[in-house]
């Protein structure tokens, strides 16, 4: 997608949170780091996330999940939405109804391969973007 694209990390709750870096990747293999600024990123790209050597998880972890070790999927992509009900359905499952979408996308990450399955390692919310299956 052509365009000015504003990233926001809303939520960071990873034991990893400190040392974890979040980067836009061109299919050149470039890194872009988009926190601070509007960005334009021409075409597609995939997102990554990365960290030093620990006890936990090994990176970097691919938006991409056949880039991921095992072929793990470790980010979970929702349209953004404002307002609007949580209707539970029981045993951990439910999903929202009504609501405004905002036009933004939340990246929600997991740090662990195969690992506690949560997505709310790294929550970023990125407006601008088209996601691509």
């Amino acid at each position: 997608m052509e365009g000015p694209i504003l990233f926001s990390k809303l939520s960071h709750q990873s034991s990893l949170a400190s040392v974890t870096t979040f980067n836009a990747v061109t299919p050149e293999g470039d890194r872009v780091v988009p926190f601070g600024r509007s960005i334009a990123l021409p075409g597609s790209f995939r997102f990554s996330i990365d960290f030093p050597k620990n006890p936990f998880s090994r990176g970097p972890l691919f938006s991409t999940s056949e880039d991921n070790p095992g072929g793990a999927s470790q980010l979970l992509v929702l349209r953004g939405q404002r307002g609007g009900t949580w209707v539970d359905e029981g045993d951990n499952t439910g999903h929202w109804e009504g609501g405004v979408d905002t036009g933004a996308y939340l990246l929600c990450w997991e740090d662990w391969v195969h690992g506690d399955g949560d997505f709310q390692d790294l929550v970023i919310s990125a407006k601008g973007i088209e996601p691509v299956e």
